[in-house]
């Protein structure tokens, strides 16, 4: 009458599925994050334009390539939609999950050069503006 005693058969979460929960959760809201900036970037960069135009200076080669970026902006919003997608589908999967968070932090940092970049040129024609008048 002495059975050995026998653990359940649930498996407790393995420590590497918590980490890719963890780093799932932390893909996407950094691709959210990436795409808003991306979004707003296109819409401020395109107000911007218009105001520098009215003034009828040249403007500095930076400023004129971050205004022709204003399409570029807006295709990277979009493919920040994808990588979410893409994600959570390889989370569900569990295959390629690496590659595609990887591309996601690329993502994120090449949104903040974005920023930078755009702040930047968006400054510049302060400059011009104001060895004109």
């Amino acid at each position: 009458m002495t059975e050995t005693y026998r653990p359940p058969n649930s498996a407790p979460v393995a420590e590497g599925q918590l980490r890719n929960t963890w780093k799932t959760f932390i893909g996407v809201v950094l691709a959210l994050f990436a795409t808003c900036i991306f979004l707003l970037l296109g819409i401020f960069v395109a107000q911007f334009s218009e105001t520098f135009q009215a003034f009828g200076s040249e403007l500095p080669l930076l400023t004129k390539l971050t205004i022709n970026a204003i399409p570029f902006y807006m295709l990277a919003a979009s493919f920040g939609g994808v990588l979410i997608a893409a994600l959570i589908i390889s989370w569900l999967v569990k295959k390629g999950f690496s590659i595609i968070y990887n591309l996601v932090v690329c993502y994120f940092t090449g949104s903040l050069t974005c920023v930078v970049a755009s702040f930047i040129a968006m400054y510049l024609p302060v400059f011009t503006v104001g060895q004109a008048v």
